[in-house]
C-alpha cells in the first residue's frame, strides 16, 4: 500500500516535441541504462496496474496514480517544470487528487508557455482508472514476463 496520489492529466504537445517529451516521461529506465544515473519525477509514463500508462502523445488524456508514493502538489509542478524543458511548447492540466488516492480534487496544475501555475482545483473529483484499464496494465505486465 501507501500514500499514492491520483490525478488527471490532459494537454497538447506539437508533433516534433513528442520524442523529447516521450525521453523525459520514460528517463529513468534509459538514464540508468545509458549513464548509470536515476531521475524519477512523478508524471513518468507508468507500467503499474493504476499508473498513468504510456500518456505522451501530440493529445493527452490520461489519469491513474503518479509514478510512485508520497508526491505532493509541489512535486507535480517540478514534473511539469521537468518535462516543459524537453518540449518547450508543451501544454498541460494536471487535476490532482488527495493524499491516499483520495478521488477529491485538491489542486490544478497548469503549464502554458512554459510557466507553471499551482491553483486551487477545477474539477471536483479526478477520475477514477477504469477496471479496463487495470485489466490492460495487468496483461501487459503478464506478457513481458513471458
Amino acid at each position: 500500500m501507501g500514500n499514492w496520489r491520483s490525478v488527471e492529466i490532459s494537454g497538447s504537445c506539437p508533433a516534433d516535441q513528442v520524442q523529447g517529451l516521450r525521453v523525459a516521461a520514460t528517463a529513468p529506465d534509459w538514464l540508468e541504462e545509458n549513464t548509470g544515473n536515476r531521475i524519477e519525477h512523478c508524471l513518468l509514463e507508468s507500467r503499474s496496474l493504476c499508473g498513468l500508462g504510456a500518456w505522451t502523445s501530440e493529445k493527452i488524456e490520461a489519469n491513474g496514480n503518479l509514478y510512485e508514493r508520497d508526491f505532493s502538489i509541489a512535486n507535480v509542478a517540478d514534473a511539469l517544470r521537468f518535462l516543459s524543458a524537453a518540449a518547450p511548447e508543451l501544454e498541460m492540466v494536471v487535476h490532482c487528487g488527495g493524499d491516499w488516492e483520495s478521488r477529491e480534487c485538491v489542486a490544478t496544475v497548469r503549464l502554458k508557455d512554459g510557466v507553471v501555475h499551482v491553483g486551487d482545483p477545477e474539477i471536483l473529483h479526478v477520475a477514477k482508472i477504469s477496471e479496463e484499464a487495470i485489466q490492460t496494465n495487468l496483461l501487459s505486465q503478464l506478457r513481458e514476463q513471458e
